[in-house]
């Protein structure tokens, strides 16, 4: 997870410190959603988690863009 937030992060030159938090947020979160996946809490195929999980992470980097081009 951690190349993949710095990567991101890098591009759109945030601190570093953010980005560590961002990882491990992402990390706690997703270890979190397969947890639940796992004890059958989430209905879900693992497509399914796939394809929202992207979708979340791809709308997290949206908003990120535009608060920083704000500034």
């Amino acid at each position: 997870m951690g190349p993949v937030v710095f990567e991101f992060g890098e591009k759109l030159q945030a601190p570093k410190d953010y980005m560590s938090f961002l990882t491990h947020f992402f990390t706690v979160s997703l270890a979190s959603l397969v947890e639940s996946w796992v004890l059958r809490e989430m209905d879900e195929t693992p497509e399914k988690m796939i394809e929202m999980i992207d979708l979340f992470i791809q709308d997290q980097l949206r908003g990120a863009k535009l608060r920083i081009k704000k500034g």
